[in-house]
């Protein structure tokens, strides 16, 4: 990724998020992102992309397929270590 920063907001996370939970025995269901925001920061945009370290900043709120009603949130706030080099 180019740049030292990214941000989706809710329409970007609303058509790009995926998130599947089917489970017949726990008797769960289908939900989808309804809104939030996904924020990256690249905390060293001076080294090369695979010695990089992102913070990641997320908050999804979930709702039920059908009524869109919200039932639970996602709420992250870690690094990530793109290492796509194997050295």
């Amino acid at each position: 990724m180019q740049g030292t920063s990214f941000s989706f907001a809710d329409k970007e996370v609303k058509t790009n998020v995926n998130f599947k939970t089917i489970c017949t025995v726990c008797n769960t269901f289908d939900l989808k992102p309804l809104s939030g925001s996904v924020k990256g920061l690249n905390t060293d945009p001076q080294k090369p992309a695979d010695q990089t370290k992102w913070l990641l900043d997320i908050h999804v709120v979930l709702g039920t397929v059908d009524t869109e009603v919200p039932v639970d949130t996602i709420l992250l706030k870690q690094y990530f270590y793109p290492n796509f080099i194997y050295n």
